[in-house]
Order: structure tokens, then C-alpha cells, then sequence
């Protein structure tokens, strides 16, 4: 159709229409590139942003109290070396189990008080 709608345009009419198709066509393209530009940009800000947020680790208050041991850590350091002691050549992951065996044989009552 748009060739129909041209044969019938007067020359002149017909060259200022290319010319507005073609100026078109060249907006079209400046607006498409400043457009991956900005996603481009956009894009690697975010990425920035998600390793930035990902190297911060959370600082320590320096005066803050550590949080109370429980009643099992308090056992593991208590027991953990006897147990290595008596067996030098064991895994740290075998006396662990161990001494975690040991905890589960524990009553209800000695483990409170630990």
C-alpha cells in the first residue's frame, strides 16, 4: 500500500517522504543504541551493587559481649581434649562424634546445669 500511496504523490512529495522515512529510520536507530547503552550501564551498576553487597561482612562491635556458650559447646571443650588424648591418632571429625556420643548419654538434668 505504501508503494500504491507513493506512485500517486507528486515527485517532490514522494523524495521529502523518503527523506522523512529515512530520518525516521535513523532516529529509530540512535534511540535503539542509547537505549542498550543505558541497559548496558544499568546493568553492570546492578552487578557492581551485588558484589559489593556480597564482600561486606557484618563488623563485630568490638564492645559488645560474646553470646552465652550453651551447655553443649561447654561440654565439647571440656571433654574434647581428654578424648584426643586418649586417642593421638583419631580424626578431629572421629572425636567429635566421640565426645557427641558422649553428650547424647548425658541426662536431661547434667545437661542444664553444664
Amino acid at each position: 500500500w505504501v508503494l500504491d500511496s507513493l506512485v500517486r504523490l507528486p515527485i517532490m512529495s514522494a523524495h521529502a517522504f523518503i527523506a522523512y522515512l529515512r530520518c525516521e529510520a535513523n532516529l529509530a536507530d540512535e534511540r535503539a543504541r542509547s537505549l542498550r547503552a543505558t541497559a548496558a550501564a544499568i546493568e553492570a551498576h546492578a552487578l557492581q551493587e551485588d558484589d559489593d553487597h556480597k564482600k561486606q561482612k557484618r563488623k563485630r562491635e568490638p564492645k559488645r559481649p560474646k553470646r552465652q556458650q550453651t551447655a553443649y559447646t561447654m561440654f565439647i571443650q571440656e571433654n574434647y581434649e581428654l578424648v584426643k588424648k586418649s586417642n593421638p591418632t583419631m580424626s578431629s571429625k572421629d572425636i567429635t562424634s566421640i565426645v557427641a556420643k558422649q553428650w547424647a548419654n548425658v541426662s536431661e538434668e547434667d545437661k542444664q546445669v553444664s
